[in-house]
């Protein structure tokens, strides 16, 4: 039972730590081709965003409930200046893990001081942290592990993605209740206290202190920064910090060299200017729509026949895992597997085929999820281990990494893979610091080297580089951004071979209740696999002047994404938004409507085929990132490039 409180103060004080991250302005990094390495001598440091909003919720319940705001951060001595302007913000105190043996750290390595040094922070004043609060990601390496692999080293509950926060009694104990952001909507959350969030953009307006504030925050700081060393902490093991206690580690790094044509047309009359960009994407075939398929997946290839085959001398220790994932359809209201399991089958056969091992399938649900296992084998699993359980009906954190960890465990699979979905995220960093793994979040493909490692390519600092990753552990672990891959052409004579797994206590290990699930038409799955994708600025103005957007939509069998702005505006889902603390994608085609060109939401089209840009300055920074730059009015373009494209239809058979 949920008790409502007219005084929210009444729950008494909170004692709540903030983690936090020092990144480098993105736009002032450079890549050295010769040294292979990024330069940053001399690039401006800032708190990461996401994490600004985790220091204002984190200040806005202290303010509500009392208490105190502590922040912790990891890095070298500059990071100072993140903590100094964190007590600007309001924050009380501030921790800097400042030590040579932390340098060099993975995610896991970061997770792990971290959850030691606020372990340290409880025993040393004999008080509870009640709350841990982190941003949803950093922008530099976007992986979204930092904050679950915490929750699993301390053994909290976590909500990520968290959009609201507020605390609440159950059953007399203090719990908070939070909704999260998912890829269709969102969800409503209750857990108990002590937990740990991440907080997604929007969640508030953040508090912004100028440089003097920031400098006088610094000036008078104190003892409100202290230091904390490795040996603080008291471990003994010095191997588990740094580069020598990561799993996970950076073999190559190649810098984003793609080069767009920078074709301008600027005819004088509107309609010749829609009449030549018509001819140049008809030049190359572009608006030729896909043929349709079936809708849950369009993106396909044949698989090789090679690869279907009964492979000789397959290697037990060498299969090659991919967790399904798998959403209702508001238009059956049936499950449906979710196409980035498919695109993650495609190259796992692949995966398989080169380590002469098998392609198999964790398949998770409640009764009746054995359904989705003929689909799963005609995409081309070999193996499905089945795990139904009534706790598994519904994702919660803390059950699928119970069952994913005890199946793996259990196996020893060579690669296990995830989507970079909202509870991709959520769910493989859990699983990862459970079994001590090596995880690359975001990866944008995956190959084996010739010592029959997996290759994770994972591009960081808003896509200006992709780094080739290497795990020391097995199995390695990744997640991969939807519509990155392609799915195989399915057969669905193939027959499923299925091994029931049972995992004892499940329910037991679930401390997340939902409280209410909301579905919406966020657009999520059209822009994963969408051939062309429709991206809306604020240049087209608010949606009263979508209805033409809405018709080239239809026209070209297009999705509808977004840039930061519009979507902060509340003009589309924010599920819809492309950028750096967005999503990515690849169409074939992209057409960049009332958009400036902002690097953030450049982070998010680098790896669409062909881009075209309609900006009526001809000095709009998209221009220097598109293969075609309209300069233009969009409002004027856009119903002739309609009426053209209509007529055309019309024409043709």
């Amino acid at each position: 039972m949920v008790e409502s409180l007219s005084e929210p103060a009444s729950l008494g004080p909170l004692r709540i730590a903030v983690c936090i991250k020092q990144v480098p302005l993105l736009s002032a990094l450079r890549f050295d081709p010769a040294t292979r390495r990024i330069v940053r001598e001399g690039v401006p440091l800032e708190i990461n965003e996401l994490d600004i909003y985790a220091i204002t919720e984190a200040i806005r319940l202290r303010n509500i409930h009392g208490g105190e705001v502590i922040v912790v951060t990891m890095g070298p001595p500059q990071a100072r200046e993140a903590l100094a302007t964190a007590l600007a913000m309001g924050a009380d105190k501030a921790f800097h893990l400042n030590d040579r043996a932390f340098a060099g750290a993975d995610t896991a390595a970061t997770a792990r001081a971290l959850a030691m040094a606020l372990q340290h922070l409880d025993t040393s004043s004999q008080q509870e942290i009640d709350l841990i609060i982190c941003g949803r990601h950093s922008i530099d390496a976007e992986t979204a592990q930092v904050g679950p692999e915490i929750a699993e080293m301390l053994h909290l509950p976590q909500i990520s993605a968290v959009q609201q926060l507020d605390l609440q009694l159950q059953n007399g104990r203090r719990a908070l209740r939070a909704r999260r952001e998912l890829d269709e909507g969102s969800e409503l959350l209750s857990v108990p206290l002590p937990a740990l969030v991440t907080t997604a953009e929007g969640i508030n307006e953040g508090i912004w202190p100028d440089e003097h504030e920031i400098r006088r925050a610094s000036e008078q700081a104190g003892e409100r920064i202290q230091t904390i060393t490795a040996a603080d902490l008291q471990f003994t093991q010095s191997a588990s910090f740094g580069q020598a206690g990561s799993p996970t580690w950076v073999a190559a790094i190649e810098a984003d060299t793609q080069q767009r044509a920078g074709r301008i047309i600027a005819e004088s009359e509107p309609a010749k200017t829609v009449e030549v960009l018509i001819a140049a994407l008809r030049e190359q075939g572009l608006l030729t729509k896909p043929t349709k398929g079936p809708a849950i997946s369009q993106k396909k290839t044949q698989i090789p026949s090679a690869l279907l085959q009964p492979r000789e001398a397959i290697h037990s220790d060498r299969a090659v895992w991919v967790i399904a994932e798998h959403a209702q359809q508001k238009a059956t209201g049936k499950d449906q597997i979710r196409r980035t399991t498919l695109e993650l089958l495609g190259k796992g056969l692949e995966l398989a085929a080169t380590l002469h091992g098998e392609l198999a399938t964790v398949l998770l649900g409640g009764p009746g999820v054995a359904e989705q296992a003929a689909t799963l084998a005609a995409y081309g699993a070999e193996r499905i281990y089945l795990i139904e359980d009534p706790a598994l009906a519904d994702y919660t954190t803390e059950g699928y990494t119970a069952a994913i960890a005890e199946a793996i465990q259990r196996y020893q699979p060579a690669v296990v893979l995830m989507g970079s979905t909202a509870n991709g995220r959520d769910l493989a960093p859990r699983v990862a610091a459970r079994l001590g793994l090596g995880l690359t979040g975001d990866c944008i493909d995956l190959g084996i080297d010739e010592q029959q490692r997996l290759i994770q390519y994972k591009p960081a600092f808003g896509g200006s580089i992709v780094s080739s990753i290497l795990s020391n552990t097995t199995p390695a672990m990744a997640t991969l951004r939807p519509g990155m891959l392609t799915s195989a052409e399915p057969d669905f004579t193939r027959e499923p071979r299925i091994e029931a797994v049972v995992v004892e206590g499940i329910a037991e290990q679930i401390h997340t209740h939902i409280l209410e699930h909301t579905d919406e038409d966020t657009g999520v799955a059209d822009l994963e696999a969408a051939h062309t994708v429709l991206g809306v600025g604020r240049g087209l103005g608010e949606p009263e002047h979508y209805q033409t957007l809405y018709q080239l939509a239809s026209l070209l069998d297009a999705a509808i994404g977004a840039t930061r702005a519009v979507t902060d505006q509340g003009w589309l889902p924010r599920q819809k938004q492309i950028g750096l603390t967005g999503r990515a994608i690849s169409p074939q085609l992209y057409l960049a409507l009332g958009i400036r060109g902002a690097s953030e939401h450049l982070a998010g089209i680098r790896k669409a085929g062909f881009i075209v840009s309609i900006n009526k300055n001809k000095r709009a920074a998209i221009f220097r990132h598109s293969d075609i730059g309209v300069v233009g009015d969009v409002h004027v373009l856009l119903p002739l490039l309609v009426e053209q494209l209509r007529a055309i239809e019309g024409k043709e058979p």
